[in-house]
């Protein structure tokens, strides 16, 4: 299960798994937005923390959500289930 800390930032209970496809989505959504001349700042902070485990921002999870679901318009079909799995778990902790 997901955790709040005191300080607005969540810990998401991720398996490797989806922590591999949040982490693929990322990825993808910052090479978009390097090719648009844009500076993705917000993505590469949300990777640097999935890539040390570290806690999460609660209000940089809409853009996490919004990776995930753009990265899962041309994803592996591997990656779908586990994809949805990571929209779940953002979902619900936003909620």
């Amino acid at each position: 299960m997901s955790e709040s800390t005191s300080d607005g930032q969540v810990v998401l209970d991720l398996s490797r798994e989806e922590t591999w496809v949040a982490h693929a989505a990322l990825v993808c959504g910052i090479d978009r937005a390097v090719e648009d001349g844009e500076e993705p700042a917000a993505e590469r902070e949300l990777l640097l923390a999935l890539e040390s485990d570290e806690p999460i921002d609660r209000d940089a999870l809409p853009t996490l959500r919004d990776a995930v679901l753009s990265y899962l318009d041309d994803a592996p079909e591997r990656d779908v289930v586990t994809g949805r799995a990571v929209l779940g778990t953002v979902d619900a902790v936003l909620a």
